[in-house]
């Protein structure tokens, strides 16, 4: 109602009265339009009401970011180890020359790559959880073609080619009964921890690796030698044996061939993102020939397993590796051998 309305109700009312007295009884106020109202001065104002409903709307609720699609875990080994390549790459005529050299031997890479298939998953598996780069794996291709059997001149031996102070030093059991170096688990694991601690001595993966081959002391000496000259220190730049110089651009070579293989016109071959095999134990001394046969495996399929044992003869609760799927087979087949042999002796 506007004050106009209520000025005059007012005075209509008080002629009713006698002596009303109230101030509707003075001369007739005069009337000013709104504009002239203090308290309605706030609606001259600009009109902000935008601000605050913006400020007091509820809300929307925030748009969710996408996360990027995770990809399918990889079905084949050789694009895992794609996936985790993170070693800075050596381009060198040395690496090209390497390149050349594995792809006119199509025959060879296949008959390594093959060799590797029963220990590939397990050292990948290593490696990863380690959070280390997966070009590690495929060192023993360069070290000994994942042979385990493999002996080198300095009596370097087993896929990761431990000579026998490493060895030593990285826990190897070596004896008449059992050479470490040549199990699958105990020097996977030993050659992981070498090649961390040189990797923190350095720095740099490619001196790392140099050391593995000619040792991180001359490695240092390499080192200290151009850094006393004012010349650059990196692995291409040092005074290093013909071996060990050509020892990273063979680890490129391969690496580069299993990331496309087709630019070199191979066919690598389908190595299944599983496990091959698994560990376990026997409560009893194990003739290998017994152990093979409680598997159902030929003494030879055995040995690729386990080449570790010296002298023919698994001492008891020692590791025995095994396909997965012959493990079932084996501690039943010694469960049988164990209950003949305590009937043996009852009689």
């Amino acid at each position: 109602m506007s004050r106009y309305v209520i000025s005059l109700s007012a005075l209509m009312f008080c002629a009713t009265l006698a002596g009303c007295g109230t101030t509707f009884d003075l001369q007739k106020r005069e009337l000013y339009p709104d504009e002239r109202d203090e308290t309605l001065s706030w609606w001259r104002q600009p009109d902000r009401s935008g601000i605050y409903a913006a400020m007091t709307r509820p809300a929307l609720p925030p748009e969710l970011a996408i996360a990027p699609a995770v990809p399918a875990p990889p079905q084949d080994l050789m694009e895992r180890l794609r996936r985790g390549f993170a070693i800075p790459d050596l381009n060198t005529a040395r690496v090209r020359s390497r390149e050349t050299w594995f792809a006119q031997r199509p025959d060879l890479l296949k008959r390594v790559f093959d060799r590797s298939s029963p220990y590939l998953f397990y050292i990948i598996e290593e490696v990863e959880k380690r959070k280390m780069p997966t070009e590690l794996a495929l060192l023993p291709f360069i070290e000994s073609g994942f042979d385990p059997r493999a002996t080198s001149t300095a009596q370097a031996a087993g896929i990761w080619q431990f000579i026998p102070g490493t060895a030593t030093r990285y826990n190897l059991r070596i004896d008449t009964g059992k050479d470490e170096r040549r199990d699958i688990v105990a020097s996977t694991t030993a050659a992981l921890d070498y090649l961390e601690w040189l990797y923190k001595m350095f720095g740099d993966w490619h001196l790392a690796l140099a050391s593995y081959n000619w040792g991180e002391n001359s490695v240092q000496r390499a080192v200290e030698r151009n850094r006393g000259q004012g010349r650059a220190f990196t692995y291409e730049h040092l005074g290093m044996p013909e071996e060990t110089q050509d020892y990273l651009p063979k680890l490129q070579a391969i690496e580069n061939i299993v990331k496309n293989p087709s630019l070199y016109a191979l066919a690598l071959p389908t190595l299944p993102n599983r496990p091959y095999f698994t560990v376990t134990t026997s409560a009893f001394e194990l003739r290998v020939p017994d152990a093979a046969r409680f598997a159902g495996l030929s003494i030879d399929e055995f040995i690729i397993l386990n080449t570790s044992f010296s002298n023919n003869l698994i001492p008891r609760q020692h590791r025995i590796v095994l396909p997965l799927d012959r493990l079932a087979s084996f501690h039943q087949r010694a469960k049988e051998m164990g209950r003949a042999a305590a009937g043996r002796r009852e009689k």
